[in-house]
């Protein structure tokens, strides 16, 4: 019989060889048998945590309006939901112009922002006839003039 040597320099007896092919060496199909399972998994509790306990940053909230409860003091009304909103910037000149920060809450199942928070501002000069403006939306506020209760 006749040897010849293949393309790897193996003899061959000349004779049809099959060979099995895996892509993964001998132990490929337990490992794809546990891999697919732990995506799953991993899939499942990620979904989970964005269902219960969700995602949270701190970032620019929109004003919804404000309220002048003295001539120089604003109270800002913000669409966050006990959020610790703060002002992280404010500008007076002509107009007074705010921006305010609080943490944001992402859920898959709602909650989150559903209600709305108060942020009490001192500008340096009574507000006057200047427009209150929204940095986060670049919208004027509205403002309500709220009387102090005589006492």
């Amino acid at each position: 019989m006749h040897s010849a040597a293949n393309r790897y320099g193996q003899r061959s007896t000349g004779r049809r060889e099959e060979a099995v092919m895996t892509t993964s060496g001998p132990n490929g199909g337990r490992r794809r048998r546990f891999l697919v399972p732990a995506i799953a998994l991993g899939l499942a509790a990620l979904v989970g945590w964005l269902l219960f306990v969700g995602v949270t940053w701190r970032g620019p909230v929109p004003v919804f309006a404000a309220e002048s409860r003295q001539p120089d003091r604003l109270a800002l009304i913000v669409d966050s939901c006990q959020a610790n909103p703060e002002v992280s910037l404010l500008r007076e000149s002509k107009k007074v112009e705010v921006e305010v920060i609080a943490t944001k809450t992402f859920r898959l199942r709602g909650g989150g922002n559903d209600c709305q928070d108060l942020v009490e501002v001192q500008l340096r000069e009574p507000l006057g006839d200047r427009t209150v403006v929204d940095l986060h939306s670049g919208k004027a506020v509205s403002v309500t003039e709220i009387e102090a209760p005589s006492g």
